[in-house]
């Protein structure tokens, strides 16, 4: 009896050695229990940064630059998640990482952020377990592989406590570029500052432009400006560089403010810019120069137009650009043309414009407010502006243009 006994007890101890060895202790985890050291945070936050841009190289796209800021966001950002314990781009107090970028003053025209959470010791394989996870998800990978070359810039925060990883990735864009084509006379505005943008103090921007023919380039307060130069009225402008085909300068930006673009020349250009936005500054350029460009032959007349009655002005023969300036109590319907009076009479009282007479891209229709400038790009021998009333009954307007 006390054999069987005894035999039951080695049993039954062998049998709890084997179910310990079975279950064993969480892998990775040092042996007798001791929390893991924490991994090296710098070397993995930089390991998972250069699988990102290796992998945004395999699809041809630039790669990102690394931040500091970012990643002092992205490290603040991976804290609090641990400390916090959840998972999600809104904290339990209702801020994202907008906010995060808000409060440290970083400019971005754009931004996003990656977060990864699991449970490990196995801290060599976090970088590829984060960036893998990532791209298993449609809306993470578009951050990282970027086609439409959104994000300039990124930062990488990583924080664990004992086994539990929590890996925050910020990207952000600082940088805007476009082409423009210019017809001969025409001009552009390019926004650097927009308003829409949440943020208040001026900034540093490094602008660059290149062009297929000589320009004029204005650093303005507001794209009204634009619209002043374009109907030939006085414009103001903070600086001014003439006949350049290219340009590299640094400028301190506010709100609003941006560039004109002005094609001077007989022929068309293609313009490419680029802006790289750099950190906020205390103060921004003040001094404003006013110039009023001449106006060889104009005609300015405050007028009244009964109900559907329509009005054309016929100018002398140019091939400048014409600019047209009209406010108006009620709709009215603006059209450029290359056609003489008899033409417009004609035609125009029967509903139709006369055939081949307009300026491309040269109709207002049912506007109150006008200002445009309309390039021939050729000998106009019989260029006019033609007002119609769209208004009911009389309507007052103020009418200038200069050709």
């Amino acid at each position: 009896m006390i054999s069987r006994a005894l035999v039951l007890l080695i049993f039954a101890a062998a049998a709890a050695v084997f179910l310990f060895t079975m279950l064993g202790e969480p892998r990775g985890e040092p042996p007798g229990g001791a929390p893991a050291p924490p991994p090296d945070y710098p070397a993995v936050e930089k390991e998972i940064f250069q699988r990102i841009n290796g992998l945004r190289l395999d699809e041809g796209l630039p790669p990102l630059r690394w931040s500091d800021t970012l990643r002092d966001i992205a490290r603040e950002r991976a804290v609090h998640l641990a400390e916090m314990g959840y998972i999600s781009h809104t904290s339990p107090e209702g801020e994202d990482v907008y906010d995060y970028l808000n409060r440290r003053g970083f400019f971005y025209t754009v931004a996003a952020e990656n977060l990864y959470y699991i449970r490990t010791t196995n801290f060599s394989s976090l970088p590829a377990e984060a960036v893998g996870a990532w791209l298993r998800s449609p809306a993470h990978r578009s951050v990282i592989i970027d086609y439409d070359r959104l994000y300039t810039d990124a930062g990488v925060g990583v924080h664990c406590r004992e086994n539990e990883c929590y890996v925050v990735a910020v990207f952000a864009g600082r940088e805007k570029s476009g082409e423009l084509r210019l017809r001969s006379g025409y001009v552009a505005f390019v926004e650097i500052y927009d308003p829409a943008y949440p943020f208040r103090s001026p900034v540093e921007v490094e602008v660059s432009l290149s062009s297929t023919g000589e320009v004029n380039v204005y650093f303005v307060p507001s794209r009204e400006e634009m619209e002043r130069l374009a109907g030939g009225e006085a414009f103001s402008y903070y600086r001014a560089w003439r006949g350049v085909r290219s340009l590299e300068e640094e400028l301190r930006v506010r709100r609003g403010e941006g560039l004109v673009i002005e094609n001077r020349a007989a022929e068309g250009v293609e313009v490419e810019y680029r802006i790289t936005y750099g950190e906020f500054v205390e103060t921004a350029p003040a001094a404003l120069t006013r110039e009023s460009r001449q106006c060889p032959r104009r005609y300015s007349k405050n007028l009244t137009l009964r109900d559907g009655e329509f009005l054309y002005v016929q100018l002398s023969p140019t091939r400048r650009a014409i600019g047209v300036n009209l406010s108006a109590e009620k709709p009215v319907s603006v059209y450029v043309l290359n056609a003489t009076r008899e033409q417009v009479m004609k035609h125009y009282t029967a509903g139709m414009l006369p055939p081949g007479s307009l300026l491309e891209g040269c109709r207002r229709e049912f506007v109150r407010e006008v200002r445009m400038s309309c390039s021939p790009g050729a000998w106009l021998s019989d260029p006019g502006v033609l007002v119609h009333n769209r208004g009911i009954g009389d309507n007052t307007l103020s009418l200038s243009i200069c050709g």
